[in-house]
């Protein structure tokens, strides 16, 4: 089970790095069965994806890039995420 730590700090992604409150209201959270499976752990736990579909300019993506970027060179800020970009 996932820590609950773990899903308040990916919603802070969010809370930082999407400009407007209203923009951030329409994000979409589902979990799912866990994408990277291991044999005996594959019930065990779980996926929390997150869908927000929103504007160029409602995100701040150059900091966001940066964190995702410092995360390989483990310094901070930084996201450890998965994060895709449509």
């Amino acid at each position: 089970m996932a820590n609950v730590n773990d899903f308040t700090n990916k919603v802070k992604i969010f809370n930082r790095h999407v400009r407007d409150n209203s923009v951030r209201f329409k994000l979409k959270h589902k979990t799912i069965p866990n994408v990277f499976p291991e044999d005996e752990e594959e019930q065990l736990h779980i996926t929390h994806r997150f869908i927000l579909k929103c504007n160029t300019s409602d995100i701040q993506y150059a900091p966001l890039l940066k964190a995702i970027c410092n995360q390989d060179r483990g310094i901070k800020p930084r996201i450890s995420h998965d994060l895709f970009f449509l």
